[in-house]
């Protein structure tokens, strides 16, 4: 019950720390001129990963948003027979996040903060699990705003988010990944 009551408050403390630092961002005077992007990631579609992206301008330097992802792991023996399945992971996950951009909210480095919820099923040639688990992670990277209206966004980055909780117990752990890779090889995108 301890270890329940401990991961309850690592996340309420994340949430306070996330909107305590949106509403100090929000008191800034002028809005930025692109108030929000959707963006998704075209090259890692050819690695059967993929994602979305909604991010809104918070200030003139702090962003929020949303993404969804999903992915696939799997290892095969070497005849690529698919009954031979070793495992097979899907990873559905969907997070919130707030972001920090030194120059201008979508322009420049980066820095973020994420939380969300991870669906993970599990398939080998002995089993099939199905479990959902929390997930916590930071990002960090670069955009720009392209064109003369700065209507395209492209960026790039990388992150990774550490699972917990849900129905992840320690005998999952040796089963899937409890730590998540985020690549943004180059997110393109559209900004309003």
């Amino acid at each position: 019950m301890k270890m329940l009551q401990l991961k309850y408050s690592v996340v309420l403390l994340v949430v306070l720390m996330l909107v305590t630092t949106v509403t100090a961002f929000a008191q800034e005077s002028d809005p930025p001129p692109r108030k929000v992007v959707l963006s998704t990631n075209p090259i890692l579609f050819i690695f059967t990963w993929y994602g979305l992206e909604l991010e809104f301008a918070a200030s003139q330097r702090a962003t929020i948003g949303v993404q969804g992802t999903y992915f696939q792991m799997d290892d095969q023996t070497e005849d690529d027979d698919p009954l031979d399945l070793v495992y097979e992971d899907t990873y559905t996950v969907l997070n919130a996040f707030i972001r920090y951009y030194p120059t201008a909210s979508f322009k420049g480095f980066f820095i973020g903060a994420k939380g969300g919820i991870y669906n993970i099923k599990h398939e080998s040639e002995s089993t099939k699990e199905e479990g959902t688990a929390y997930g916590l992670g930071v990002d960090i990277g670069y955009g720009w705003l392209l064109g003369e209206t700065e209507r395209i966004s492209v960026s790039i980055g990388v992150g990774a988010s550490r699972l917990f909780g849900g129905d992840l117990d320690d005998d999952d752990e040796d089963d899937v990944l409890v730590v998540i890779p985020s690549v943004r090889l180059i997110n393109v995108g559209i900004a309003f």
